[in-house]
């Protein structure tokens, strides 16, 4: 079973040449990070540059910022979401879209209703420009919120817990 999935992953990886540049492996952005939980961002953006993407990024709210930075120096942080600066935090990550490749939206995001009103707009323009889109953690709840967000989005892929999981289904496990 495993050397199958070998084989049926093998054609997704890119060969590493010589002739290849910073960049042409992937560049992925992950958005969340508050003060609170910065270790979610920093996970999903490192474990990208693990499996062989070049350019891995954080936006993440001011205060989060130095400590996700701290954890690895190889990631491109950007402490750019602002809670009370809707336009200008939705502007400062939406400038990133064309020279991305994927995001990551949600992990050790919080559930600041300002942040989450930001993080909407920016799902909203990730779909506009048919990014692929991986939600996770607060980005879930989020979604559970406001379904409307991804329905129908086909470049769209939720990684919930239990927890999340029930959420989504408007169902409490107890």
């Amino acid at each position: 079973a495993r050397n199958a999935l070998i084989d049926l992953l093998q054609p997704l990886v890119p060969a590493l040449e010589s002739t290849l540049y910073k960049g042409q492996c992937g560049k992925i952005a992950a958005i969340g990070g508050c003060i609170e939980y910065t270790g979610a961002p920093y996970y999903a953006a490192y474990s990208a540059l693990r499996i062989g993407a070049d350019l891995s990024h954080v936006f993440c709210e001011e205060e989060a910022g130095v400590p996700i930075k701290s954890y690895c120096p190889d990631l491109i942080v950007h402490p750019v979401i602002r809670p009370f600066s809707h336009r200008e935090s939705t502007h400062r990550v939406q400038d990133w879209f064309p020279r991305l490749n994927a995001l990551v939206i949600g992990p050790g995001l919080g559930r600041n209703q300002q942040t989450l009103s930001i993080i909407s707009d920016l799902i909203k323009s990730a779909r506009d420009s048919n990014m692929p889109i991986v939600i996770d953690g607060d980005g879930l709840f989020l979604i559970s919120q406001k379904p409307e967000l991804i329905a129908g989005y086909h470049k769209a892929i939720f990684t919930p817990n239990k927890a999340e999981f029930a959420r989504l289904q408007n169902y409490q496990d107890e």
